[in-house]
């Protein structure tokens, strides 16, 4: 079991270390045990949470246009990118336009317009591309079936919804991978996500995607449930194994909340740092708006 060994709402981050694997958090450190923490390493190279020196390796990047509202937001982008990590637009050079996945682009490429840069909503190199159907919605200039990000390698989906006396009453979502053929997948992760109000996690199961790579969703010490709840309200779920397989495109578990008299909910991943392991999974992912909202309504 790895109930000994998992963090409950203290914080924990994750990453690859060389030779020892601990578990850093704000209530201290927690080494686990082979005996008794699934995940942990007995040096024969399986899969472990580790700690590091608590450093995250820093690019150049273009300098974001501030926003008072964002508080200790980054004001950097990574090099081509027109938008932060935290979400602070950012200038292309002048022969270059923002384009819809928030990468500068030549002019030429922004002349296709709206087609050519398969966008089909919002502004696109500062044309608008139209709305979405009432019942859909738009992520990273796409449409779709209430989905947090139609781009991105770690993205939400919605499975069912439940509604009575017209307000919602329970939605299910789908926690989903994406790896491309060319990209290496990842072989644990530290998931964090927050809901609106009046919505609530009341259960997750595992994905198929999970259980195909061996990897199991640690269960929290107090509830037994595989996931936690820390005060600010933000829950997690922490995948863990004792193989060094890696993640492939699917589901990775379907999680229910239950929805208190409200007509919309939305359901979003929280950036954290690292998500994945290891290192340069994550830092591909970190280049991503994965942190876009799950927006459903009736």
């Amino acid at each position: 079991m790895c109930l000994a060994g998992c963090p409950g709402d203290g914080g924990a981050d994750i990453s690859t270390s060389m030779d020892t694997e601990t578990w850093s958090s704000d209530q201290g450190t927690v080494s686990p045990s082979t005996e008794d923490v699934e995940g942990a390493t007995d040096g024969t190279g399986d899969e472990t949470w580790g700690a590091t020196d608590g450093t995250n390796p820093q690019t150049d990047g273009t300098q974001a246009t501030e926003d008072p509202s964002t508080g200790d937001c980054s004001t950097q982008c990574d090099p081509g990118s027109c938008r932060s990590e935290c979400g602070l637009e950012c200038d292309c050079p002048q022969s270059q336009s923002c384009g819809p996945d928030d990468r500068c682009h030549d002019a030429e490429e922004c002349e296709q317009g709206c087609d050519g840069l398969v966008a089909e909503c919002g502004f696109a190199c500062g044309s608008w591309c139209g709305p979405c159907a009432a019942d859909e919605t738009c992520s990273i200039h796409l449409c779709g079936e209430a989905v947090s990000c139609s781009a991105c390698p770690l993205f939400l989906s919605l499975v069912d919804k439940k509604v009575a006396q017209a307000r919602l009453e329970q939605i299910v979502v789908s926690l989903n991978l994406r790896v491309d053929d060319s990209s290496e997948g990842p072989r644990l992760f530290d998931i964090s996500l927050r809901s609106s109000d009046g919505v609530r996690l009341v259960s997750v199961q595992e994905g198929p995607a999970l259980k195909a790579a061996g990897k199991t969703l640690c269960p929290d010490p107090i509830t037994g449930k595989p996931f936690s709840r820390a005060a600010d309200g933000i829950y997690r779920l922490l995948a863990v194994g004792t193989n060094s397989s890696t993640l492939s495109s699917g589901q990775l578990a379907v999680l229910t909340f239950a929805v208190d008299n409200a007509s919309s909910a939305e359901v979003f991943l929280v950036r954290t740092e690292p998500v994945f392991t290891p290192p340069q999974v994550d830092e591909a992912l970190q280049m991503t708006q994965y942190d876009s909202p799950l927006a459903v309504r009736l």
